[in-house]
């Protein structure tokens, strides 16, 4: 993401840049075949004005000029067999501006600056340099990016040993520990690095948990035990007490029913007996 913004960027300011730049070379173009032209317009020599806009033929992005006398009228232009609708039937506003895909501008025709105005100068610039300089930079751009998406990806594989393997050890011995609630599993360590410290804290904190069950564990052995002893003391009291117990309560159960039945005759003596 950070490659691709930086490349937007970039190529956004190289574009802005040419633009200007392509701006004053077509205006520094202009006012020189402007200058030349003066004598040619002055004098309505067409035949000097052509060879003069022939001289265009170095600039090859320069794909329509003409030369506008004072009344407007196109007096010259470049190349001869191009279309009508590349030259306007006439002269617009001086100045160089983007338009309809083109860099155009009109220059006026003076023999100096302020003096009177002899005729117009047109000029017609296609974008191509612009668009083959877009290209140029759009392609290294992408193969900056593939080329750093490569080294990102081979750098992630070597660092997920490192890095994403110990993590994935400590969530698995984690859902171990959960699942089976077997506190006796330990992580295996990578290294000595935070990932190792934080190995050796889970580990040691498997340990400490496991310790504490065994205590308890223990513990709770040692009261089933006493639990267990107390139990038999008191199965023995119970057989010792129903055993001693046993021939008194036949007595008083005997003589319990012979003072229920009716027939029986108990005397004072008796009782004393």
């Amino acid at each position: 993401v950070v490659l691709l913004l930086t490349c937007t960027t970039f190529i956004g300011y190289e574009l802005l840049t040419y633009r200007r730049t392509a701006l004053r070379q077509l205006a520094t173009v202009g006012e020189i075949i402007a200058a030349q032209s003066t004598g040619a317009v002055a004098f309505e020599n067409q035949r000097d004005a052509t060879e003069i806009l022939s001289a265009l033929k170095a600039e090859r992005h320069v794909v329509a000029a003409c030369l506008y006398d004072r009344t407007g009228r196109v007096f010259s232009r470049y190349p001869a067999a191009a279309p009508d609708e590349f030259f306007p039937p006439a002269p617009q506003a001086d100045g160089y501006r983007f338009e309809d895909q083109h860099l155009i501008g009109f220059t006026p025709v003076v023999q100096v600056k302020g003096s009177e105005r002899f005729g117009t100068l047109y000029l017609r610039s296609d974008m191509e340099a612009m668009y083959e300089r877009l290209r140029l930079y759009g392609g290294l751009a992408l193969v900056v990016v593939l080329l750093a998406s490569m080294v990102a990806y081979v750098l992630s594989r070597m660092l997920q040993r490192q890095i994403s393997h110990p993590i994935l050890e400590l969530a698995h011995t984690a859902q171990a520990v959960s699942v089976r609630r077997d506190y006796s599993v330990r992580a295996e360590k990578h290294g000595e690095d935070e990932l190792g410290g934080l190995t050796d804290a889970f580990n040691h904190m498997l340990a400490q948990i496991q310790e504490q069950n065994e205590g308890l564990e223990k513990r709770v052995r040692e009261r089933t035990a006493e639990l267990e002893a107390a139990n038999d003391e008191l199965e023995a009291f119970g057989s010792s007490a129903a055993h001693d117990l046993r021939t008194p309560l036949r007595a008083i159960t005997g003589f319990a029913e012979v003072l229920m039945d009716p027939r029986a005759r108990i005397t004072p003596q008796d009782v004393q007996r």
